[in-house]
Formats: C-alpha cells, sequence, structure tokens
C-alpha cells in the first residue's frame, strides 16, 4: 500500500462518522428572527440544490431566483425546510430579511 493510500484511509475513517450527520447552525444576531437555522450540504443534496437553482434559471423570470436558493439553505433546529421555493408569500418575506 502506498503512503497516499494510507492517507486516504486514514481520511476516510476519520471523516466517516461525521458524514452522515447533518451540521446545523442557528444564523447569529438576526434579531428578532431568532431561529433560523442553516443547513451545510453534503454532496448528493449539494447536487439537488444545484439542480434546482437550474429549474430556477429555466422556469422564472421574476428576479427572486436569487431568494428561491435561500429557501433551500434556511432550515429549523432539526434540519427541515422553513421556506419553499415555490411559495410567493414565503419569497416576498425572505426578500425582507437582513
Amino acid at each position: 500500500m502506498t503512503n497516499t493510500t494510507n492517507t486516504k484511509e486514514a481520511f476516510v475513517n476519520a471523516a466517516r462518522q461525521y458524514m452522515r450527520k447533518a451540521v446545523i447552525s442557528e444564523v447569529p444576531n438576526i434579531a428578532p428572527y431568532e431561529g433560523l437555522y442553516v443547513k451545510m450540504f453534503n454532496v448528493l443534496e449539494m447536487t439537488n440544490f444545484f439542480q434546482r437553482c437550474e429549474e430556477f434559471e429555466s422556469s422564472y423570470d421574476d428576479g427572486l431566483n436569487g431568494v428561491r436558493e435561500k429557501a433551500l439553505m434556511i432550515v429549523d433546529q432539526n434540519g427541515k425546510p422553513m421556506f419553499y421555493p415555490d411559495s410567493r408569500e414565503d419569497l416576498e418575506f425572505l426578500a425582507e430579511l437582513p
């Protein structure tokens, strides 16, 4: 086994315990909107995120695609989406957030 292979195996073994856990962080200093979280995506989730962003670009021409992308990233403390990119009401609310 080469040194590169050993390094790769050590990395994978050390990281494996974290790979299936969602990393969710509260958004700080956003009063009075406490309780908003963002989730770090794994590779599959990031791929799905980019696919949805491409769908937005081909489906909408209202200048809110950046807000739609943010809607995909904001979650509750359990990692469930709080806002929906297809909801005009949610988009209007998010567009006003700091």
